[in-house]
C-alpha cells in the first residue's frame, strides 16, 4: 500500500510515519506539492492520500488510479473536491479536532 503524505508547515512527518509503519507493506512518499500538476503526478498510484495544503482539485482526483481515501490535515475539506472524489468512490476525512 503506498501512502503519499502531502504537507507544507511541517519540519517533518514522523509521527505519521511512525503510525503508519505499524501497518504491513506500507511504502509511505512524502510530498511538498503546491499545485496540481506535481500533485497529481506523485498521487497518481497511491492508494491514500494526506493532505494538508495540496490543491486535490477534480483533475488531481482524476489523476488517482488507486485511492481509496483522502485525509486532510485540518477541520475542513475547502481544497477537496468533494464531488469528484465521491464519484470516484473515494472515501475524504478531515480531522475536526485539528488544533
Amino acid at each position: 500500500m503506498k501512502i503519499v503524505i502531502n504537507y507544507q508547515e511541517y519540519a517533518d512527518a514522523e509521527i505519521e510515519k511512525a503510525i503508519l509503519r505499524e501497518l504491513r507493506g506500507v511504502e509511505i512518499v512524502e510530498s511538498g506539492a503546491r499545485d496540481e500538476a506535481a500533485l497529481a503526478r506523485e498521487v497518481a498510484d497511491a492508494d491514500a492520500v494526506i493532505v494538508q495544503y495540496g490543491p486535490c482539485a477534480a483533475g488531481v482526483i482524476a489523476a488517482m488510479k488507486r485511492a481509496k481515501v483522502i485525509v486532510r490535515y485540518g477541520i475542513a475539506v475547502d481544497n477537496i473536491d468533494v464531488a469528484a472524489a465521491r464519484e470516484r468512490g473515494i472515501i475524504v476525512c478531515h480531522v475536526p479536532s485539528y488544533c
